[in-house]
């Protein structure tokens, strides 16, 4: 996956084998942020995926600074598109209904509004 541009960040989803890997990683990426004064906002999941978000905040919108930091090659172990993902994202290819209403090939996974993310309560 590419960085794409969302709500005035660039953002990229990463994911890899082990939670050591993306500690490895991400580690590799403070130490270039801290060295140029400008900090990625960072959110981990699933304890191997990680999404990156680069704005300039006095800014309010991407800036060379963003570009820069997004350019940084560090030589990560990531699995961005494993061959896992990709069969299961064609298993559960989003398809929208006549109505708008957003609704997957697995009959497990109930359909949402478009407006609407599916998120877990950590009480749940």
């Amino acid at each position: 996956m590419k960085w794409i541009i969302e709500n005035n960040r660039l953002t990229k989803h990463f994911e890899f084998k082990t939670q050591t890997q993306l500690c490895e990683f991400l580690l590799k990426v403070a130490q270039q942020a801290d060295a140029v004064g400008h900090h990625p906002d960072v959110s981990i999941y699933k304890c191997s995926k990680m999404k990156m978000e680069l704005t300039t905040h006095d800014q309010g919108s991407v800036t060379a600074l963003d570009y820069n930091l997004a350019a940084f090659k560090i030589g990560c172990k990531c699995n961005n598109q494993s061959k896992k993902d990709k069969s299961s994202k064609k298993k559960n290819k989003q398809q929208t209904t006549e109505n708008g209403e957003r609704r997957t090939d697995n009959p497990t996974s109930p359909s949402l509004p478009k407006n609407q993310t599916r998120r877990r309560s950590l009480l749940e």
